[in-house]
């Protein structure tokens, strides 16, 4: 594994191993113990700090190479990046697809690739959807969470944003099998990392402003407000777009209205 990848594991796990010593409520108060149960935020108070972190960076940093970005190129051109980037993520997608045993899905996932990186012109374009072969996406955290893998307690990471434990590993797990990355390095063209890394950052910027500046200025709390925008999110890409059953549902709405009424 490279050094940079070494001590982004590293990383994760250490702050994997935070909400074990974090201070929960005692039992002699159910109301507080409660709700720290169900936030499942056993680190807020350095997820808190992280976020306005996160936050700051955007408002500085890649909010406005973002404005740049959109202003200089036109909306051609950004898709067809953005198809670009989603073709190079194609591998770990087909990857994943198998560990879950998802034969069609990586069935699909492989057709797109192949077709899009050729009658695609190298993924700019993408003509497998246009045929009938749909987009999804998966990653390792996903995989974890299909073998039964609780997410281990929300995690904010510094410059990639909302996660938990179990997806920030997951995470350091696709970049290490990423086959792309590590044709790079063969290549001796692994400074092509970094731009990729940056171009994702932007694109993905771009494509979910208005809605983290939503979450932002319109919530009494717009760090529970992500907090809880992710999992929701996280939940439906996890069940791969199904529906929860009615108990389910009930549980996760009370949980989102508890961070609403609570401001916590």
């Amino acid at each position: 594994m490279r050094p940079v990848l070494m001590r982004l594991a590293l990383l994760v796990v250490a702050l994997g191993l935070l909400p074990a010593c974090a201070t929960r409520p005692p039992a002699s108060d159910p109301v507080a113990l409660a709700q720290y149960k169900k936030a499942d935020d056993p680190v807020e108070p350095m997820n808190r700090t992280i976020y306005k972190f996160n936050n700051g960076f955007d408002e500085y940093v890649l909010g406005p190479i973002t404005s740049v970005y959109t202003t200089v190129f036109p909306k051609v051109f950004r898709h067809a990046l953005h198809n670009f980037l989603v073709n190079l993520d194609a591998p770990i997608v087909f990857i994943n697809d198998v560990l879950q045993a998802q034969p069609t899905r990586a069935t699909n996932t492989l057709g797109r690739f192949v077709m899009n990186s050729t009658v695609g012109v190298g993924g700019l374009f993408d003509p497998a959807t246009d045929i009938g072969i749909p987009y999804h996406d998966e990653d390792f955290g996903q995989t974890l969470a299909v073998y039964g893998v609780k997410d281990g307690g929300y995690l904010e990471i510094p410059f990639y944003g909302p996660s938990s434990t179990r997806d920030g590993f997951g995470l350091v797990v696709d970049l290490a099998m990423d086959p792309i990355s590590w044709m790079f390095r063969w290549q001796h063209v692994s400074y092509l990392s970094w731009p990729r890394v940056a171009a994702k950052g932007i694109d993905k910027y771009d494509r979910n402003r208005n809605i983290l500046e939503d979450l932002r200025n319109n919530s009494v709390d717009g760090y529970a407000a992500l907090r809880s925008y992710y999992r929701q999110n996280r939940e439906f890409e996890i069940r791969n777009g199904k529906a929860q059953s009615e108990p389910e549902q009930q549980q996760q709405n009370d949980l989102f209205d508890s961070f609403d009424d609570s401001g916590q």
